[in-house]
């Protein structure tokens, strides 16, 4: 797996790294120390959870899941909120 972030705002959106499971890309970002990343890692990961230890531990990893739209347009300060509501 590897993981790679940016977090310089470019065109009003914040751009994200990624991170690779099984050779895909997910979209991944930082915030304030906290990971957070996209509902279809999310999925993918409780699916694979039960069955391989590694998604079980990165499923661990991250603070929250957002929607692929919400990734890259919410600011860190929104995603704080969601984060410790």
């Amino acid at each position: 797996m590897r993981t790679e972030v940016n977090q310089t705002r470019i065109n009003g959106k914040y751009p994200t790294g990624s991170v690779y499971y099984f050779g895909i890309a997910y979209p991944v970002r930082e915030v304030d120390g906290y990971k957070v990343s996209t509902e279809r890692l999310e999925a993918r990961l409780e699916f694979d959870g039960s069955l391989l230890m590694e998604a079980a531990g990165m499923l661990e990893e991250f603070a929250c899941f957002l929607s692929d739209e919400d990734i890259h347009a919410l600011s860190d300060k929104e995603i704080l909120e969601i984060i410790h509501s």
